[in-house]
């Protein structure tokens, strides 16, 4: 991960945290935000790719 990035996912952490969020509702968000991801990366895939597709989604998860 770039720094950048981390810095990033660092100021959202914080932000959810000084608007009052727990750590369930947080956990909550990660797992809408990781459903729509995968979501769509079905729908963009290839059938010629499904192998490359299958084994970037075991990376992402």
């Amino acid at each position: 991960m770039r720094r950048s990035e981390s810095k990033a996912a660092n100021q959202h952490g914080a932000q959810r945290a000084d608007l009052g969020f727990d750590i369930m509702e947080l956990s909550s968000e990660f797992r809408a935000l990781r459903a729509s991801v995968l979501r769509l990366w079905e729908a963009n895939s290839k059938a010629d790719n499904l192998e490359t597709d299958f084994q970037d989604m075991i990376r992402f998860n």
